[in-house]
């Protein structure tokens, strides 16, 4: 019912980490990788696992087109996309699936996350905070939302849905894509196009996985390029309007702080 697909690119030092954290899910779900960049390491994990490994036919070599490649991999109801710096607690399938299939118009379930830095276990940094606030806020006592409203206010401040924390419902999406307009804030972007769509998100209020800090990440490379900050005023842009749109992303820059801070 639930496949984990992991978009693998070039050599990742974490990558045998996150396939150990899906190998050890307490039940039993399909395990894939893809990749546009093959390699021996890649294949070698592959092999090593027994995992099936996708290579795409036609690569743009851009982190959108890897992630609708990986997604367009799955065959089953739910599609999880494990990124590959990051960990899976051993009861995020099982928790996800249970409360997902509790409500049958779902298009996206998330739960929540915490952040990974070495060794230390970071749960409470000012983004962590802000976000769990909102998602508390709007979720109240309830495990879903179908509101639009309600689903887009999640996302005015910010992206407060975990990319890789999400399990989609792909019978639901059908033929759901990443946009191609955004490279670093592409989900933040997707949330807001799903938010406007008939259907429920849900919300496991537990944290079921381990977001990676490191220089190298997509995240921490974006930002340090600016080029995460030039994405951000631009999705500011499309869901408010001036000088609104440039107050909060100003905001909203102030809170990478601490990631860059923990990253290095």
């Amino acid at each position: 019912m639930l496949t984990f697909v992991i978009p693998t690119y070039k050599e990742s030092p974490f990558l045998e980490e996150v396939i150990l954290s899906l190998k050890s899910q307490t039940i039993d779900c399909e395990i894939l990788m893809s990749t546009s960049t093959p390699n021996d390491f890649i294949k070698n994990l592959a092999k090593q696992y027994d995992i099936e490994l996708f290579i795409n036919p036609n690569p743009k070599y851009n982190v959108i087109d890897d992630m609708n490649f990986a997604l367009s991999c799955a065959k089953t109801k739910y599609c999880t996309l494990a990124h590959q710096d990051d960990l899976y607690e051993k009861d995020y399938a099982e928790k996800m699936l249970n409360e997902a299939e509790k409500y049958p118009d779902n298009l996206i379930s998330f739960s929540f996350y915490s952040e990974k830095n070495n060794d230390r276990i970071i749960t409470d940094s000012k983004l962590i905070k802000v976000k769990k606030f909102i998602l508390e806020l709007v979720f109240r006592n309830n495990t879903a939302i179908k509101s639009k409203f309600l689903k887009k206010f999640l996302l005015l401040f910010g992206s407060t849905i975990p990319c890789p924390a999400v399990m989609f419902n792909l019978h639901n999406l059908k033929n759901f894509k990443f946009s191609e307009e955004y490279m670093i804030i592409y989900d933040w972007d997707a949330w807001y196009y799903l938010a406007k769509q008939v259907g429920s998100f849900v919300f496991v209020k537990e944290s079921l996985m381990l977001h990676r800090l490191h220089n190298e990440s997509t995240t921490i490379v974006g930002i340090n390029d600016n080029q995460r900050i030039l994405e951000d005023k631009k999705m500011f842009s499309k869901i408010w309007i001036f000088p609104f749109d440039k107050i909060f992303s100003h905001i909203y820059r102030l809170s990478y702080i601490d990631n860059i801070e923990l990253s290095n």
